[in-house]
C-alpha cells in the first residue's frame, strides 16, 4: 500500500513530459522560423512537429499512469482492510493465539483474547434474602478484598431470576466505570447490599 501511495502522489513523469514539451515547442518554433526565412528545410519542421506530438502523447501516457496509480492505491488499501482484524471493543490483549502475518482459516474463531477494562464487570452470588431488594439500575458499593483497598460505586446490570438451590444464592452482575483504566481487573471483591 505504501508503494502504491508513493506512485499515486508522484507527478514526476508528468512534469518531465511537460518540460520536454516546452523544449519541443521551442525547437518547432525555431525550425519554423528558419523555414520561413528559407534557411532551414521543411523536413526539420515536420520532424519537430512529430517530436512535439510524441511528447504530448508521452504526457497523456504519464497522466494515465498517474490515474492508474490512484486506482492501485485504493485497491491496496481495500486489500489491507480485508486483511486487518479489528477488535470489537477497547481493552487489553491478554493472549494471542496466532502470530502476526499468519494465515487464519475461516473455521478458526479465536485469534486473541482481549480483556475489556471499561466498564469493569463484577459478578457476585448473593443470598436469596436480598433478591427482592436488588434491581437493575441500583447503585451498590464494591470493595476490593485483596491487598488493594479500593471502594467503588457500581451499577446493577443483571439480577438473575433463577436461584442456585444448593447454595440458596442468585447471581448479580454490576458495572464500574473505569474510563481511565486505573482500576485493575480480576481482583476479589465484596458487595454491600445496602441499596442507595
Amino acid at each position: 500500500m505504501d508503494m502504491a501511495e508513493v506512485r499515486m502522489n508522484s507527478d514526476l513523469e508528468i512534469r518531465a513530459g511537460e518540460t520536454r514539451l516546452a523544449q519541443r515547442q521551442k525547437e518547432l518554433d525555431r525550425a519554423q522560423a528558419l523555414a520561413d526565412k528559407n534557411v532551414g528545410a521543411i523536413t526539420q519542421v515536420e520532424s519537430a512537429q512529430i517530436e512535439l506530438e510524441l511528447t504530448k502523447l508521452t504526457i497523456e501516457q504519464a497522466k494515465l499512469t498517474h490515474a492508474l496509480a490512484k486506482i492501485e492505491f485504493e485497491q491496496a488499501k481495500a486489500m489491507l482492510s480485508r486483511r486487518t482484524v479489528r477488535s470489537p471493543a477497547d481493552g487489553l490483549v491478554v493472549s494471542v493465539e496466532i502470530a502476526p502475518g499468519a494465515f487464519v482459516a475461516s473455521e478458526q474463531v479465536k485469534i486473541m483474547t482481549i480483556s475489556v477494562m471499561d466498564p469493569l464487570h463484577v459478578e457476585v452470588f448473593a443470598p436469596s434474602k436480598f433478591h427482592n431488594k436488588v434491581k437493575v439500575g441500583d447503585i451498590l458499593k464494591v470493595s476490593q478484598t485483596s491487598t488493594l483497598n479500593g471502594q467503588y460505586r457500581a451499577k446493577v446490570t443483571v439480577v438473575d431470576q433463577v436461584f442456585d438451590a444448593a447454595s440458596g444464592t442468585f447471581g448479580v452482575q454490576l458495572a464500574i466505570d473505569n474510563k481511565d483504566g486505573k482500576i485493575p481487573a480480576g481482583t476479589r471483591c465484596k458487595v454491600e447490599f445496602n441499596v442507595e
